[in-house]
């Protein structure tokens, strides 16, 4: 089966914790980033059921970029929030891919 892009859905409004509702279906691969700019360290805390794939720290202007993983949405994931320990206010967005391997993608 083709990996089929589904849907993006952004939250360009800094906050924390940061809430963004996906629109998925069932069995969809979920990839998520959430980014802070802010040199403070932190530890990010995912959305519900995804797991940590990447983090970048840029330090020259102290950016955060943090890229999470769901291997297979229920297709009513409902309002999903992410947080960090320095409670910095983030933007992120969460996109869905149809057809991705959703075992070990």
């Amino acid at each position: 089966m083709a990996i089929t892009f589904n849907a993006v859905v952004t939250n360009s409004t800094p906050a924390h914790p940061l809430a963004i509702t996906p629109t998925d279906t069932i069995h969809d691969v979920l990839i998520a980033a959430v980014i802070t700019d802010n040199s403070s360290a932190s530890t990010f805390t995912p959305f519900a059921s995804h797991d940590e794939i990447a983090k970048q720290t840029v330090t020259t202007d102290g950016q955060h970029l943090v890229v999470f993983r769901k291997k297979d949405a229920s297709g009513s994931e409902g309002s999903l929030s992410c947080s960090n320990t320095a409670s910095l206010n983030t933007i992120g967005f969460i996109m869905s891919l149809t057809g991705a391997d959703n075992t070990t993608p």
